[in-house]
């Protein structure tokens, strides 16, 4: 009794530019030629590059987060607030506090109070 072995189905290569159309020998291929498996594992090794830098840069910031002192929360929170005090008196359409001249949201026209 012999087993008959069906024909694997033709595929079309997974690189973008190629797309040929081919016959597997194996039933995970996804490439018609070794140029193509090149270029796929070229992708799939930067990809990987990629994440593992991700990662990297928040393992960065987290260290960073822990190492801030009382002066670093203190001019996020300055800037946070004067940010906030120029989007509401912007929106309001108030003049500026110091000059009384009208707000222009032109890069560093707005000081918050200078």
């Amino acid at each position: 009794m012999t087993l008959e072995r069906k024909q694997p189905r033709p595929k079309k290569c997974a690189v973008k530019t190629c797309r040929a159309s081919f016959v597997p020998k194996v039933s995970f291929q996804s490439w018609c030629s070794p140029d193509c498996a090149v270029v796929i594992a070229r992708d799939k090794q930067e990809k990987k590059r990629k994440s593992l830098a991700i990662i990297e840069r928040r393992a960065i910031k987290v260290r960073e987060e822990k190492l801030k002192r009382r002066g670093d929360y203190v001019r996020e929170a300055q800037q946070a607030f004067n940010a906030y005090i120029r989007a509401r008196d912007f929106a309001a359409g108030h003049a500026c506090i110091s000059s009384g001249k009208p707000l222009d949201w032109s890069g560093n026209a707005v000081d918050a109070g200078h």
